[in-house]
């Protein structure tokens, strides 16, 4: 799996299922910042 920042779009084929917590943080031009954390899961 590849993430492309200039894009926002995450592709692949995964290996095998799996799950994974993951945290996004997004920054505006003035460098105020926010961020969430989720899990994904991925079934195979």
């Amino acid at each position: 799996m590849t993430f492309d920042p200039a894009t926002g779009i995450v592709s692949g084929t995964p290996a095998r299922a799996d799950s994974r917590q993951v945290t996004v943080t997004v920054a505006d031009a003035s460098g105020k910042k926010a961020a969430t954390t989720l899990f994904w899961f991925v079934f195979g």
